[in-house]
């Protein structure tokens, strides 16, 4: 998966590490914030930049957020060549998307683009090779550019019940609370501890065989 360059650091904001649950529907905002020299920027103040064209800002952005571009992308489309594209797609068209975000949950709302771009790739991809293809083409893909790790991993993820698969992918790779991944998908907070600890659960059974 490629990383996005620049020397601009991204890191999440410390004041929100210990923060009191919000009363009943408020949502807990996500601060991150991305420092040159000694200057803060708060993370409404990157997506302005990403609005306003500054490549700085979507440096940053990319850098923070990618890996739940990459992961949501292929856990969609089971294929990392096809979830590099999407991820390059979802940030070349983010300045043009920003003008459908309402502002509130920018990592929920970026996890629902990506998904509907991967979707929208696996279609066009089934349309053009057919399922069999699509197969073969995976398979030479991963025996040519992906370590046994690497597609040991994928595959495990791969295999996961959706539901599951969103809620740990959220978690670990993006690092949302559960009471953010509940208002994401629309379940408990409850139910997002439950897939998670199965979750994991699978792919440790997966992985050690």
């Amino acid at each position: 998966m490629p990383e996005a360059s620049g020397s601009l650091h991204v890191r999440t904001s410390p004041d929100t590490e210990q923060h009191v649950a919000p009363r009943s529907n408020e949502r807990r905002p996500t601060r991150i914030r991305a420092v040159r020299g000694n200057v803060d920027i708060p993370l409404d103040g990157l997506l302005d930049g990403v609005r306003g064209g500054d490549e700085t800002a979507l440096r940053a952005i990319m850098k923070e957020f990618s890996p739940l571009v990459y992961g949501t992308a292929l856990s969609v489309t089971g294929s990392a060549s096809d979830a590099e594209d999407v991820l390059q797609e979802v940030f070349i068209g983010l300045p043009e998307a920003l003008g459908r975000f309402d502002g509130r949950n920018f990592p929920g709302w970026l996890y629902v683009v990506a998904k509907r771009r991967a979707l929208m790739t696996v279609r066009s991809r089934d349309r053009r090779d057919g399922y069999d293809k699509r197969a073969a083409r995976q398979n030479a893909r991963h025996s040519e550019d992906h370590t046994l790790d690497r597609i040991a991993i994928e595959r495990a993820l791969a295999s996961l019940p959706e539901g599951y698969r969103s809620v740990f992918l959220l978690k670990e790779a993006q690092g949302l609370s559960h009471r953010e991944i509940a208002e994401t998908l629309g379940i408990s907070v409850a139910l997002s501890q439950t897939r998670l600890f199965r979750a994991r659960a699978a792919l440790r059974k997966l992985l050690v065989r």
